[in-house]
């Protein structure tokens, strides 16, 4: 017998209570009852199996970079650092309960990737004390695409999350890649003239026009995609069936960087960040006012001419015809940092520090 049977044997006494060589027997009446067609080794696990005993260790996948990451990837590991922790929202079920969800987004060198937990595990991010820059890995989440086509990440009831992992090397938050969520390339400065669809962008760039449209849509509560009302009124989920729909936010904007304008679209909590108002905020002031534009009215005199350093994908949109910017970060400048990442870049490409003028 080899020391691998050996080892075997000894763990599976240990944990039945049985003795090496009752074990020993046990595996040899299996392997002749079933005439041969499994291996000594084969017939050992089945009678540990059939005593209780685990003789195969599940092993872990090896922790991925997110850029590596892609859609249907079960129980992923990540270590990155938190970028942003958004505050959690409340929503209401078909059958009247309420949820809750809430976001953090998680960077490394290779990208960033939109984290959500849902009900419960919205306690995770207090009880670990989540915070722009904490250093974490997430174990055991699961990739999916959300409702706008991006790689987001779900905790489940099998994730766990250990804070300041050991012998872990997250390089500080100003020097994270911020590129688009999930498996994108990093952002890259280029001016929107230069910009062509597939580019990952950052760009400065002022608000010149705010397209004054009702920006609330419908959305299943419970996997956030979009659901329309059907002919009875009624909003029905292609997974979920009949549903109270919970409420997202578009908002559209045309900007300009001083070398060409561009549209930008900023969905959910880049929607808020951009004008300065939760879902709620919108929905109420829309209610109040019987028009739903009526936030967006209000806040164009506070957004047009203002300057934003914004992050995205940039399209083209067929309907339009035209470029568009899918935005997927929205910031005001920065000089410090944003000095600090031209020099980064400067010396990435020539591999010294830029000499002064």
């Amino acid at each position: 017998m080899s020391n691998d049977m050996d080892t075997l044997v000894e763990r599976i006494a240990t944990e039945s209570e049985m003795t090496a060589d009752e074990v020993r027997a046990a595996i040899e009446k299996k392997k002749k009852a079933l005439a041969g067609l499994v291996s000594e080794t084969g017939a050992a696990h089945i009678v540990a199996n059939e005593l209780g005993v685990k003789t195969l260790e599940r092993t872990r996948p090896a922790v991925r970079s997110i850029g590596e990451l892609s859609e249907n990837m079960r129980e992923a590991d990540i270590i990155g650092r938190v970028v942003r922790v958004f505050p959690p929202r409340e929503f209401s079920r078909k059958d009247g309960s309420l949820g809750r969800v809430a976001n953090i987004i998680i960077g490394d060198e290779t990208g960033t990737i939109r984290v959500s937990f849902w009900d419960k595990g919205v306690e995770v991010i207090d009880h670990h004390g989540l915070e722009a820059g904490t250093p974490v890995k997430l174990v055991g989440g699961f990739i999916k695409r959300d409702n706008m086509d991006r790689i987001e990440m779900r905790f489940t009831t099998r994730s766990r999350i250990v804070v300041d992992p050991k012998n872990a090397e997250i390089p500080p938050l100003e020097k994270l890649a911020t590129g688009s969520t999930g498996g994108s390339a990093p952002a890259q400065r280029l001016l929107l003239r230069d910009a062509v669809p597939g580019d990952v962008v950052r760009i400065r760039a002022t608000v010149v026009q705010l397209f004054e449209n009702n920006p609330l849509y419908e959305v299943c509560p419970s996997c956030g995609k979009r659901i329309r009302a059907d002919e009875k009124g009624k909003f029905v989920c292609a997974e979920h069936g009949e549903q109270e729909p919970a409420y997202n936010m578009v908002v559209s904007a045309t900007v300009d960087d001083g070398t060409n304008c561009l549209r930008a679209v900023f969905f959910r909590d880049n929607a808020s960040d951009f004008l300065g108002l939760s879902v709620d905020d919108v929905r109420s002031e829309g209610e109040k006012a019987g028009d739903m534009t009526a936030a967006i009215s209000r806040s164009a005199g506070s957004l047009l001419g203002r300057e934003l350093l914004l992050e995205g994908r940039v399209r083209f949109n067929d309907i339009s015809d035209r470029n568009e910017l899918m935005v997927n970060r929205v910031s005001p400048p920065n000089a410090k940092a944003e000095a600090e990442a031209l020099v980064t870049e400067l010396e990435g490409s020539t591999g010294t520090p830029p000499s002064p003028s």
